[in-house]
């Protein structure tokens, strides 16, 4: 039953098989394949666009090549297609069933716009606007090119900005095409003429430096390029309430000519700019320079005159009090002056009639003055020949000055201060006196003698032990003492302008030179080595007689320490105590050789010893010195009276006639010349040293000019021997003396000396010269100065004659004091004074410029602020942004300097008197670090500075 179940069900299946009709497959087309559209980034719109499946299978799929283009989808027959951003992609659907595939391309452009299509721009001026959104590619198709010049900015494949610059004035409406999508944008353009105008009307602006009124104001774009021909002018720009203004100021009476450029338009005007000569003017005796627009106040005298002196101004003046029952002001042809006539206030007012801004404002308090009179001291000790002042401390202004001695000491008033000259030593008394309340006071003075600093060459000394080595003093007063710190080592005297050391023992010490007038002392280091001396005998042959007898030789060199041997002891032998050879011969004739060894050095030396039966043979000398040509006589001191002799070389040549030994100089040489007693054949040896003719002895110069204190090492001897003496006709002008083996001629004072040199040898001599003008070249240490009052500063007088006179241009702000070679300057107020120092010898003079500065008050240094951010500065076709920016020092001393700008030439740094301009250069980002330094108080102060990219 089971199978025909299964047989009927699959006959029914192949029967309903066989019955289902065969379907058509069409083919794929579409309403449309191409399609281009504008993205609007609408994104309330799931799709943007469909396309429509003409005939096809039913059965779909869809792709996108790119989907951040477009995407799509298929729902029955319709395709829907997003648009996801501008660009061109394609669209690929296939048949499922017919396996048929179609494209669609599609392009998306974006949709064209601009920031803005109104704008207002200046005749010469240029503004951006923005295309916000856009295809890249555009065109003018509309506007008045009369009226606006149309261009675009682009990046290098975009174009960002739409660029407008006006020509004339008016208005036009200028369109703009997008070339891809066709879109047109419509700009009204409005140009306006801008003109560069001044406050002032006049062709030639003047002004007086530090006047407030040397400004004027100026109106345009508000940016603006100042150009001006003169260096002495300066012209600068600062903001205020009413807008931008110029400032000028200027080094003094000058003119020149300033154009003004306005940045956004281009236009420039010019005007001439004439500087006057500022009004200044200062009050009686004071000198403090009051200027233009300056506010002071005086305490002054009841019942004086005070003339006002015109430092700087036209010639024409106007002057006024504010009440004249306190004081009175005139102005006639001595000038303008005032006259306190009782106790209060007053304001006197003078104007130079050049220019009213010219305006000086003096307040005036009336009091009584009368003042003790104080000396800045009682007494001073001043050298001979040296100018010196004592300031007055406290007095009423008019004053007189008596010295007990004026050949001793002169002086005289020189406003607030006594000058003091010295005329020579000893003592006297200044009485001075206040010629208003005859008040008197006594200064005593006491004048020394002017003394010359300690000064020696060399400052170390190296000796042999036993030997002596000198120091020269090249500066000091006469009289001195020496002594040494550790005499065993050495020692040392003072010989004339020498000091003479000697070496006692190897070691280290110091030897002092002390001046006796100044008390300076002066310190030579001095290290003896310790040189022992070759071992030597007496003479190099000793003749003796046989039979055990004995005899002495001595040994002149050496440590003391010694060995002996003898060649033949059978002949001779010795033995040696405290440097003493003790020789003793045997009954036998002949020779032997001892030889003496020290133990300390190993060196060695030797004795021919001759044993013999008869008188020995002696000789006055076993060395001679011969000149080619010249005899020399040796005598035969012992002997048998039966001689002969032979001759080494042929450098001499000899005769013996009886006890007398003949030797004449051949040509130069060494040679050695043997003696013999025939009897007794002993010989003796002669040293001979023959030398060519001495020439006579001359200096290397005739005349030697030098000056008071030098010292010469210049001057040699030539052609002589090389064993010379020397002389002076007058050391009291100049002398020699030999240090080392160099020659040194000292000028001790002006006048005439002859320097004589005598050659041992020849006896002969010759002559030098010396002409002593004075002291050397008046040198200092410093030829200016700046000092911070109230400190002192020293100036050191290098070289000179050892006598000087100082005084000082304005002894109100330094007075200067000599103290050996030393110039000392003692400050009272800031301000610039000159000081002369004279040679008194050589009449030579020097000046020292000296700048007494104010004293560095501690003020604080402080900024408004210490960070900033400024945009790039990306040129006159771009809107502007904020590219400069100010920042304000809000405490300080007033001088201030840039010392770090780490952005380069990226940004411009000024400072401005109490402010700081930064501006940049170009569109650029960067970041860094501004430091600003208060010149006073060295303080610093920083300012982070980032600088921003301007993108369009």
């Amino acid at each position: 039953m089971k199978k025909i179940g299964i047989y009927v069900v699959t006959l029914l299946f192949v029967m309903a098989t066989a019955c289902i009709p065969e379907e058509k497959i069409e083919k794929l087309t579409l309403n449309k394949q191409e399609l281009v559209a504008t993205f609007t980034g609408d994104a309330s719109k799931d799709f943007n666009e469909t396309i429509e499946i003409a005939t096809g299978n039913g059965q779909y799929e869809i792709t996108s090549e790119n989907e951040k283009i477009a995407t799509a989808r298929v729902v029955k027959n319709v395709i829907s297609i997003r648009f996801n951003s501008s660009g061109e992609t394609r669209i690929s659907i296939k048949d499922k069933v017919s396996g048929e595939e179609l494209k669609i391309k599609v392009v998306v452009n974006l949709p064209f716009s601009v920031a803005t299509t109104e704008t207002t721009l200046h005749v010469g001026a240029s503004k951006s606007i923005a295309i916000t959104s856009g295809n890249g590619s555009y065109e003018v198709v509309g506007g008045d090119e009369k009226i606006v010049a149309t261009t675009f900015s682009s990046t290098t494949s975009t174009t960002t900005a739409i660029v407008f610059k006006g020509k004339e004035e008016g208005s036009t409406t200028v369109k703009i095409k997008d070339k891809t999508s066709q879109e047109v944008v419509e700009v009204k353009v409005v140009v306006q003429l801008l003109k560069l105008e001044f406050s002032i009307k006049e062709e030639v602006f003047e002004f007086a430096p530090n006047c407030s009124e040397s400004s004027f104001q100026i109106f345009g774009s508000g940016e603006y390029e100042l150009m001006m021909d003169n260096p002495n002018i300066d012209a600068s720009l600062a903001v205020d309430e009413i807008g931008t203004k110029i400032i000028f100021n200027a080094k003094g009476k000058t003119e020149g000519k300033l154009t003004v450029r306005d940045l956004e338009t281009n236009f420039e005007k010019s005007i001439k700019i004439k500087s006057l000569e500022d009004f200044v003017v200062n009050i009686g005796t004071d000198k403090t320079e009051i200027k233009t627009w300056s506010k002071v106040t005086y305490k002054v005298a009841k019942g004086y005159d005070y003339p006002i002196k015109v430092l700087k101004g036209s010639g024409n003046y106007e002057i006024s009090t504010s009440n004249s029952t306190v004081a009175e002001v005139s102005n006639d042809n001595n000038g303008m002056k005032f006259t306190t006539k009782d106790l209060g206030q007053v304001n006197i007012v003078m104007i130079d009639k050049a220019n009213p801004c010219l305006k000086i404002e003096i307040g005036i308090e009336v009091v009584n003055m009368d003042k003790k009179l104080q000396l800045e001291t009682d007494k001073i000790q001043i050298q001979e020949g040296y100018l010196s002042f004592i300031r007055i401390i406290s007095g009423n202004g008019n004053y007189a000055v008596e010295s007990t001695n004026p050949s001793i000491v002169s002086a005289s008033v020189e406003e607030d201060f006594i000058q003091i000259e010295t005329n020579a030593v000893g003592k006297a008394t200044l009485t001075v006196t206040d010629l208003k309340t005859n008040e008197k006071k006594s200064l005593e003075i006491d004048v020394i003698k002017a003394l010359k600093p300690l000064i020696l060459e060399p400052s170390s000394i190296s000796v042999h032990k036993g030997k002596t080595e000198e120091a020269i003093i090249l500066s000091g007063n006469d009289s001195y003492s020496v002594s040494s710190v550790n005499p065993s080592v050495a020692t040392a005297n003072i010989s004339g302008q020498k000091v003479v050391v000697t070496g006692n023992a190897k070691g280290n010490t110091t030897i002092k030179v002390v001046d006796n007038e100044t008390k300076h002392e002066f310190a030579i280091a001095v290290s003896v080595i310790e040189v022992i001396p070759d071992v030597k005998f007496s003479v190099r042959e000793f003749n003796i007689k046989k039979g055990k007898t004995e005899s002495t030789v001595q040994i002149v060199s050496g440590s003391g320490f010694y060995s002996i041997a003898s060649s033949n002891p059978d002949i001779a032998r010795a033995s040696q105590s405290r440097g003493v050879l003790y020789i003793h011969s045997s009954y036998r004739e002949g020779e032997a050789v001892l030889t003496v060894t020290d133990t300390r050095t190993g060196k060695t030396d030797t004795l021919r010893v001759i044993v013999s039966d008869g008188e020995r043979l002696a000789l006055d000398k076993t060395e001679v010195t011969v000149l080619k040509g010249q005899e020399v006589a040796v005598v035969i001191t012992s002997g048998s009276g039966d001689y002969s002799f032979s001759i080494q070389h042929a450098y001499a040549s000899a005769e013996i006639n009886g006890n007398l030994l003949t030797i004449k100089g051949s040509q130069r040489g060494n040679t050695i010349i043997t003696v013999t007693d025939r009897r007794t054949h002993i010989k003796a040896e002669i040293k001979v040293t023959v030398l060519n003719q001495i020439g006579d002895v001359k200096f290397s110069v005739r005349e030697l000019r030098l000056k008071k204190g030098e010292t010469n090492s210049s001057v040699s001897v030539h052609s002589g021997s090389g064993a010379y003496s020397f002389g002076t006709s007058d050391s009291k002008v100049a002398y020699s003396f030999r240090s080392r083996g160099v020659l040194y001629i000292y000028a001790a004072n002006s006048g005439r000396a002859t320097i004589t040199v005598t050659d041992a040898q020849t006896g002969k001599t010759d002559v030098l010269n010396v002409i002593v003008d004075g002291a050397p070249d008046l040198v200092l240490s410093t030829g200016i100065i700046s000092i911070e009052y109230p400190k002192s500063a020293n100036v050191l007088i290098i070289s000179g004659s050892g006598s000087y006179r100082v005084t000082e241009s304005n002894g109100r702000i330094v007075s200067a004091a000599l103290i050996g070679s030393t110039l000392n300057l003692k400050t009272y107020a800031a301000g610039e004074s000159f000081v002369t120092v004279e040679d008194t010898v050589t009449k030579q003079t020097k000046v020292v410029r000296v700048n007494v500065t104010e004293p560095v008050v501690d003020v604080p240094f402080e900024l408004s602020h210490n960070q900033l951010f400024i945009w790039g500065t990306v040129g006159s076709n771009y809107v502007n942004e904020d590219t400069v920016a100010w920042i304000s020092i809000t405490s300080g001393s007033g001088d201030y300097e840039i010392i770090k700008n780490e952005l380069g030439d990226l940004i411009t740094v000024k400072i401005v008197q109490n402010s700081i301009r930064i501006e940049s250069t170009r569109n650029e980002t960067k970041e860094g670090v501004i430091t600003i330094r208060d010149k006073k108080t060295k303080k610093t102060a920083s300012i982070d500075v980032r600088v921003g990219m301007v993108v369009n």
